[in-house]
């Protein structure tokens, strides 16, 4: 469930580069890694239809800094590896 969760983030991220643009990819990886943080531990968890484990005070940290570098690697990798069409912004 987690690759799921995780690539349809991507998708969303490629289309946020695209209405954006390249520039500044970097801050736009880790602001979008803290918004899906927030998401995820703000709002998801907040459902009372969803039933997660508890987590320790101590390892919501840890999961913001994986949430920070996945979206520092989501913005290098579509940025570097991207087939070029979100060179131009429209």
């Amino acid at each position: 469930m987690d690759y799921i969760y995780g690539a349809i983030w991507g998708c969303i991220y490629v289309y946020f580069l695209e209405y954006t643009g390249k520039q500044f990819f970097i801050l736009k990886g880790l602001v979008f890694g803290a918004f899906m943080w927030l998401f995820s531990f703000g709002w998801i968890r907040a459902l009372p239809i969803i039933k997660l484990r508890e987590v320790i005070s101590g390892q919501v940290l840890f999961f913001l800094l994986f949430h920070l570098i996945y979206g520092l690697a989501l913005g290098i990798f579509t940025c570097k590896w991207g087939d070029g069409t979100l060179d131009t912004k429209r």
